[in-house]
């Protein structure tokens, strides 16, 4: 017997088929649609991020009125609330408000709470950060008030109708996010 050398010839040809040209481009278009949608979402993604942030340190805020926080005091004096203002285009700080002397005594609180009438949180700062700005006026301030958390929004007495939802607007690229704030004290993310 006798064996003959038998080899495989395959054709050499050149090019590519068309099925080997289609699953490249599905591939290349799957890359690059995934591409697309998560390049599209990057501001709206870091805008809103942010504003968990600022929701949170709103409402720390608050339940430190509602707990009536830490915030230690001198004999004859009383914490008043709590509150947040701005301090700069990416920085949000706390403040409290006391009263001394005969107004502590009558449980009265100052008819204005705001800023200028509280004292600095120095260690309660929030720095945003993924390129967020604050986009509300430079007098937002909100004020939450020992024991029922009530708000108050720019040192208002009495919230009004037309103040409300109270907002900070929080901006990244063109996207952009609003944290409000109802004289109730309820805090959502519009």
């Amino acid at each position: 017997m006798k064996i003959v050398n038998c080899k495989l010839k395959i054709a050499k040809h050149s090019g590519f088929t068309l099925i080997e040209i289609l699953v490249a481009m599905a591939i290349v278009g799957v890359i690059a649609g995934i591409t697309f949608v998560n390049v599209g979402k990057n501001d709206d993604q870091g805008a809103r991020l942010e504003a968990d942030r600022v929701m949170t340190f709103i409402r720390e805020a608050q339940n430190s009125a509602l707990a009536g926080d830490y915030v230690s005091v001198g004999a004859g004096e009383k914490i008043c609330g709590f509150g947040v203002y701005y301090v700069s285009d990416s920085k949000l700080g706390t403040y409290y408000i006391k009263t001394s002397g005969a107004t502590a005594q009558d449980d009265s609180c100052p008819a204005l709470r705001t800023h200028a009438e509280g004292i600095d949180i120095g260690d309660r700062q929030l720095s945003l950060g993924n390129g967020v700005v604050i986009n509300s006026p430079s007098d937002f301030d909100v004020f939450f008030e020992i024991p029922s958390g009530k708000a108050y929004l720019n040192g208002e007495g009495e919230c009004a109708a037309a103040t409300l939802p109270y907002p900070v607007a929080l901006e990244k690229g063109n996207s952009s996010v609003d944290v409000d704030v109802e004289c109730t004290g309820r805090i959502y993310i519009e």
